[in-house]
């Protein structure tokens, strides 16, 4: 199998090279580190012309958000599979070798999850063994147990980011995939975020916008089927109930 590493990158000048070393250093390499610069004002470009001349960078005109960056990653990737990464998260140095062994047992399954971590020390860790458990659509629509930098996709999936999100699409990409065929999730912190998700600092420490993206995805996932159509108002009372927990407690 060929994995393509996708990065979405937008003014990462501080973090993209520890990103993309990480993925150089993986135990299993990708056949090819795609890096599409959204637009971005610093000179992230130019560090990324520093690091390695076979990175392939693709260079958006006009800032469009991380669902657009990712899907032009993917539209010009090669590989059998898709690794998404985020441009300030760093994989551990077994995450595709154990991707690649998850994979070759489940050839039937087209999305991968894994657990992510914010503590440093997972990624001297060893793993000796990566357990998995199937998440279906109904768990993921309770509990977002998704994150960018861990999904994994088969190139010919047909399901693409939604560009008219930028909060929570990775969610909303999830949920409409999940609907189609139940996730396989390993429960193995093979990603290291570089901050707490929501957080001061990138896309999630926007508070209300990602709880809008949440209540959008909720929305979507409705639409999917009319019988869940009478669940939406419960999951947008949810959604709202974590919102205050998150905000005032």
């Amino acid at each position: 199998m060929k994995y393509s590493v996708v990065i979405a990158a937008y003014n990462a000048s501080s973090t993209i090279a520890a990103t993309v070393n990480a993925c150089l250093a993986q135990s299993l390499l990708p056949c090819e580190i795609i890096v599409v610069d959204d637009a971005s004002t610093d000179d992230t470009v130019q560090i990324l012309q520093q690091l390695n001349q076979d990175i392939i960078v693709v260079k958006l005109t006009k800032n469009s958000g991380v669902s657009a960056a990712r899907n032009a990653g993917w539209a010009a990737a090669s590989g059998h599979y898709i690794a998404f990464c985020d441009s300030d998260d760093i994989w551990h140095f077994d995450k595709l070798f154990w991707i690649d062994t998850i994979v070759k047992q489940h050839l039937q399954q087209q999305v991968f999850l894994n657990q992510f971590s914010t503590d440093s020390t997972i990624l001297k860790r060893k793993l000796e063994t990566v357990n998995t458990k199937i998440l279906p659509f109904g768990q993921l629509l309770l509990r977002n147990k998704c994150q960018g930098s861990c999904i994994v996709v088969n190139a010919l999936l047909p399901i693409r980011f939604d560009e008219q999100m930028r909060y929570s699409e990775d969610y909303d990409f999830a949920l409409q995939c999940a609907y189609r065929q139940p996730l396989l999730f390993l429960d193995a912190p093979l990603t290291l975020l570089s901050r707490p998700q929501q957080s001061i600092g990138g896309l999630s420490a926007h508070h209300w916008q990602m709880r809008k993206g949440e209540l959008r995805s909720y929305w979507k996932a409705g639409r999917l089927n009319l019988l869940f159509l009478p669940l939406i108002p419960f999951l947008i009372a949810w959604s709202l109930l974590k919102h205050l927990v998150q905000r005032f407690v």
